[in-house]
């Protein structure tokens, strides 16, 4: 019974699900152990057929297909079943050669490389797990999506590192969930995955929380994972340095003492001018911070204080950079024709902040209609 095709792998890559009624196999490991005899006796047969009898051979896996009439490139439009098909056919699923009168469609099934994962400490199936597995390197190939739901843990630290290096872009966060302590606590592991994605350092261990190197690693690739870290290293000045300049919001994961930090606060909102909301309260009445806040980001002047709020300089800097920042100027300034037509000038729409009495002034009302005519 034909499913719905499943999703592409990186490149050229494609991924085959199915439904069947009877299955012909009891299990995965049944049916990695019949696919690795197959491939024993083709790659047996290649090797008696050589005329490189006395050398090493590696056979690719497209040597191990047979061409598929034109007819069978249909079937691709929708999913074949794994288990409607013997061990050799299912071989054929794995990689389709370029031929005269079709492209070629690389095929490498992940419900394979899943059971390879599920059972990989299992001696029995050693060859047709360093056989795939250096496939996958040697063409390069990334791994996309594996049904991690089928693997209950993992425990295997060339494996982890294995998925990590040759696994798309998606945060490892599914490969730390099934880690076990050990992986958790391997700081080869954890750099490796932090380095990818610095947020996978909230599956790391205690102890690599507070490792430095770890911690600098992570938050030099994703500022947030700040907040992962230890509270000594949330009070390091180097590593909340590398997190701010990544992402200036990191700023709310620092300690009290660096948001009451002037150097802190001015890397910080000059990232990301929202991170004033995060700066202590005498810097939120800062207005050199606070201009620096607003010039990057015009939406800050809602966490400036109610001073600053009515402070024009502050305002009209906001507005110049977010016409929109008229939402959070003071009453005072709402009314001011100068400060609304600045924001108005841009998108008419803001007319909706400013004062009553401005709302009712023909001239406003004028340059409000005519910059919306005229986007």
């Amino acid at each position: 019974m034909i499913n719905t095709l499943c999703n592409t792998l990186f490149g050229t890559f494609i991924i085959f699900t199915i439904i069947i009624s009877s299955p012909v196999y009891g299990n995965d490991l049944e049916l990695l152990l019949d696919i690795q005899k197959t491939l024993q006796k083709t790659l047996q047969k290649t090797l008696r057929t050589s005329s490189t009898q006395n050398a090493t051979v590696t056979v690719p896996i497209d040597i191990l297909l047979n061409k598929l009439p034109a007819s069978s490139y249909g079937y691709f439009e929708s999913p074949l079943s794994l288990d409607s098909f013997s061990s050799e056919e299912y071989i054929k699923l794995l990689h389709f050669t370029e031929n005269k009168n079709h492209t070629v469609i690389n095929v490498l099934s992940l419900t394979l490389i899943t059971s390879l994962v599920q059972y990989y400490d299992n001696p029995q199936i050693e060859e047709l797990k360093k056989y795939v597995f250096s496939y996958i390197i040697d063409k390069k190939l990334r791994i996309s999506r594996l049904n991690y739901s089928k693997i209950k843990s993992i425990s295997n630290h060339t494996l982890i590192l294995f998925l990590l290096n040759n696994s798309d872009n998606r945060p490892p966060y599914d490969l730390f969930s099934l880690a076990t302590f050990d992986i958790l606590n391997n700081k080869k592991v954890v750099l490796t995955a932090v380095n990818q994605n610095g947020g996978a350092l909230q599956y790391a261990s205690d102890k690599l929380k507070d490792d430095k190197e770890v911690v600098l690693t992570a938050v030099n690739q994703n500022g947030g994972a700040l907040q992962y870290t230890s509270d000594k290293l949330k009070d390091d000045k180097e590593v909340v340095l590398a997190a701010i300049n990544k992402n200036g919001w990191a700023l709310r994961y620092t300690s009290k003492k660096f948001q009451n930090d002037r150097e802190i606060v001015l890397t910080a909102i000059n990232q990301h001018g929202q991170a004033l909301e995060y700066a202590s309260k005498k810097f939120q009445n800062d207005k050199k911070i606070v201009l620096a806040a607003v010039s990057q980001n015009g939406w800050a002047l809602q966490n400036t204080s109610n001073k600053l709020k009515n402070n024009r300089e502050v305002v009209l800097a906001a507005i110049n950079q977010n016409s929109y920042a008229l939402r959070y100027a003071s009453h005072k300034l709402k009314n001011n024709r100068e400060i609304v037509l600045a924001a108005i000038n841009q998108h008419g729409s803001t007319l909706y902040y400013a004062s009553a009495e401005l709302k009712n002034d023909k001239e406003v009302i004028l340059a409000a209609k005519n910059q919306i005519k005229n986007k």
